[in-house]
């Protein structure tokens, strides 16, 4: 199976980088056209809603940088008369109702945006294709390269099964989204609440609440595929996403969902020119550059430049835990060891505290370690939400 490169972090700006190619026209004046420039992000499936739909405006390209884009009207319509209305959940996020619109595998589809200013941007209808079923979805522990380091890095590398699908030729994208399980690295035993006067021992749930937290990201790498050039249109030990020990996302217990999309050769034509751009980024022998277009347009200026893809496509999807890397395998992230700005940190505090009685605006959480006595450290090492999660189990969460 031919390895696969791509960038970790892309941001939803690369609807509006270069693609490396020379086959479609080149648009030299990017950098001063590309300012608030649409993009859409967003799809209907067979699998129940709410569907979402993200919409923004680009910013000049060198800032790499989107704003959300409020207060449009969207709507979704299929062949037969039904249509919903989607909700502005948040700035730039509209959502279809629990019980809204819900996509049918034979049904064509197409939406509807318009602009605060009057803009009307539109698809032209899709068919929601049968989606192919995954047989098996499943991690190995294996040793790689990756992007971000030249040294061989241990992980799990996932890999997907197919059963077989509809059609001879199928088109595959698949989006993925990790979860996983991370502690704080110290306990917080004591904690001052600003307004306070006291120091206090924690309580076993406020302990909890600061020592174990829950990621949950979309993992911002775009994986395609086509049967066409196969002799057998069922895939086998086909690669996914690779994680490795270089961050907290095995340090305890680790989930991935994927979503298997069945879509046309002409969201995969988009998709893939996206990977293929990823894959080759930084290439000594780049080719002539142009921007990629989705399959939305303007309806009354049809030259406008509207970035994104509006996906119409069959989907299934499975979940899968793994637990820490046994031994004898290493792990290479950052973590908190006290040092002497832990002690100056606490003994400019108690200053402070003695001598004026303020206390800074946010929750003080201390920390009890033995010779070190009580110390404060930075809260970033104490208090797991601020490294992003939550401290809320999820739902589909299963513990080991």
């Amino acid at each position: 199976m031919t390895t696969r490169r791509s960038i970790k972090y892309i941001l939803p700006i690369i609807f509006s980088i270069l693609l490396i190619s020379c086959v479609e026209k080149y648009w030299p004046e990017l950098n001063s056209t590309g300012n608030n420039l649409l993009v859409v992000d967003g799809m209907i499936t067979n699998q129940p809603g709410p569907y979402i739909i993200k919409l923004s405006l680009t910013s000049p390209i060198d800032t790499i940088m989107q704003r959300p884009a409020t207060n449009y009207r969207v709507e979704i319509f299929d062949d037969q008369g039904n249509s919903e209305a989607l909700e502005e959940i948040q700035d730039g996020i509209y959502s279809t109702s629990t019980n809204g619109i819900q996509g049918v595998i034979g049904r064509k589809y197409r939406i509807d945006i318009n602009g605060p200013k009057g803009q009307n941007y539109a698809t032209d209808l899709v068919e929601l294709l049968p989606p192919t079923q995954i047989k098996s979805f499943y991690p190995m522990i294996e040793s790689k390269t990756t992007l971000e380091s030249e040294t061989e890095n241990i992980g799990y590398q996932f890999y997907i099964d197919t059963h077989e699908p509809s059609t001879d030729s199928t088109y595959y994208l698949w989006r993925l989204v990790q979860t996983y399980e991370y502690h704080s690295d110290y306990t917080a035993d004591y904690i001052m609440k600003a307004g306070d006067s006291i120091l206090r021992e924690t309580t076993v749930e406020e302990a909890k609440s600061y020592a174990k937290c829950w990621l949950t990201e979309e993992v911002m790498q775009i994986f395609t595929y086509n049967t066409t050039i196969l002799s057998s249109s069922t895939l086998n030990q086909f690669p996914l996403n690779f994680v490795n020990t270089t961050t907290r996302a095995l340090s305890v217990r680790y989930s991935l969902l994927v979503n298997q999309l069945t879509i046309n050769k002409s969201a995969y034509n988009f998709w893939n020119s996206i990977e293929r751009m990823n894959s080759e980024q930084g290439s000594m022998y780049t080719r002539q550059p142009y921007q990629i277009r989705g399959n939305l347009y303007n309806v009354d200026h049809p030259d406008e430049v509207v970035l994104g893809y509006f996906l119409v496509a069959g989907s299934d999807s499975q979940r899968v835990f793994v637990n820490r890397l046994p031994k004898p395998y290493n792990y290479y992230y950052d973590i908190c060891v006290p040092n002497e700005a832990d002690t100056q940190r606490t003994t400019n505090f108690w200053w402070r505290f003695t001598e004026s009685g303020i206390l800074p605006d946010y929750d003080k959480i201390f920390n009890y370690h033995g010779m070190y006595g009580i110390f404060l450290p930075n809260p970033i090492c104490i208090d797991c939400t601020l490294k992003g999660g939550v401290n809320i189990k999820p739902d589909f969460w299963i513990d080991e």
